[in-house]
């Protein structure tokens, strides 16, 4: 009875799905260019998207309307929004770099964003960009700590640096802007007004919006009939379950697979299991394995929660940059045979999670000895 109920519910949610999507390919409302670039994750292009929009030089035609906007949700109206300067990846001390450095004209005046997408603070991060404002001969600055939910940063915060912290999101904060500025009449150019209605659909999405009400209502109601919900929330207590063990199954076997080639091999969390829990219940946890090649060179292989990705560092050592350099060099664009993104069920897991045990065997064993082919090429 319980599976004949499950299935009910899944025929049903794939009905109103379906018909929704119909209309959606009809229509043509919900063409995304950014998620069709395949941009959504990465931070880097978020950051250069809200520069663009914050400088009143730039070819938006807002001259700073959305500067103006901004400074007024985080309370620095005393800010000079015309001709304020604004950079994107600006390098200070230690080469740490500001996602977005907003600086008044007369350089009196400081707006500092770190983005944060599906990564935290890590280092001191925080605190490395408050002591590099106090050092700048400013009257007012803030830091502003952006994320997808409004999270405070993971660091500790002196009591000083904290009043000038500000904590927005891109659930609300940003879209809330966003529209904000786009309802004004006949101030925007209708290409800008377009590039908004897109962004917004994208940050819909990435923070787990809604963005088709009638179809969602269509959804609710079903879910609220007789047990769906219970059976809605098991379905997806079992979706979790699923990648936690696919995970931990992906990095078990790259793991053994380094070590049948000689590899020792330190995984981070100390286990596969501990690492793939911590990844998927948290969405923002870095996956590290620290692979040996001698006793003095060792290299990274980690997993990247903006991407998805695995990429090779190697590092503790002399000449670790010139070693990572010439491992790049190698290896072109990155290891895309293992570009599994485990956080969406939809995005490519499945195939993996699919694959039975010698075909994911093989699977990980021809990425292990790409890496073995490149490091003998290096002569490592």
């Amino acid at each position: 009875m319980a599976d004949e109920n499950y299935q009910y519910l899944l025929t049903e949610m794939d009905k109103i799905s379906k018909l929704h999507e119909q209309e959606w390919k009809k229509s043509g409302k919900y063409f995304n260019v950014f998620s069709a670039l395949g941009v959504e994750k990465k931070e880097i292009r978020h950051s250069a998207l809200l520069a663009t929009f914050l400088n009143p030089n730039d070819f938006h035609g807002m001259s700073d309307i959305f500067l103006k906007e901004f400074m007024n949700r985080i309370d620095f109206n005393k800010f000079p929004t015309r001709d304020a300067l604004v950079f994107t990846e600006e390098v200070i001390s230690n080469n740490r770099r500001l996602d977005i450095d907003i600086c008044s004209n007369d350089g009196k005046y400081k707006v500092v964003i770190e983005n944060k997408i599906y990564t935290v603070d890590h280092d001191k991060q925080v605190s490395a960009y408050f002591d590099d404002l106090k050092k700048r001969n400013l009257i007012d600055y803030k830091l502003v700590y952006l994320t997808l939910d409004g999270e405070e940063p993971t660091e500790e915060i002196s009591v000083e640096d904290k009043e000038h912290l500000i904590c927005l999101s891109y659930k609300e904060d940003v879209i809330n802007m966003l529209n904000s500025v786009s309802s004004i009449k006949n101030m925007l150019p209708q290409p800008v007004l377009e590039v908004i209605r897109q962004y917004c659909l994208t940050l819909k999405n990435l923070t787990n919006q809604g963005v088709d009400k009638i179809m969602n209502d269509e959804i609710s109601m079903l879910l609220l009939k007789g047990d769906n919900l219970k059976l809605a929330e098991e379905m997806y207590k079992q979706i979790e379950y699923i990648k936690k063990q696919t995970l931990t199954s992906f990095l078990t076997l790259l793991k053994e697979a380094f070590e049948n080639k000689g590899r020792t091999v330190e995984i981070s969390d100390n286990n596969p299991e501990n690492a793939a829990h911590k990844y998927i219940s948290t969405r923002n946890t870095w996956i590290s394995l620290k692979v040996s090649i001698s006793e003095k060179i060792k290299f990274f292989i980690r997993f990247d929660p903006e991407y998805d990705e695995f990429w090779c560092q190697f590092s503790e050592f002399e000449n670790s940059e010139e070693y990572t350099t010439k491992f790049k060099n190698t290896t072109g664009t990155g290891f895309k045979s293992l570009y599994i993104q485990f956080k969406n069920p939809n995005d490519g897991f499945k195939e993996f999670a699919r694959m039975d045990d010698d075909k994911k065997k093989e699977y990980i064993s021809n990425f292990v000895d790409d890496i073995e082919a490149r490091l003998e090429e290096m002569k490592l």
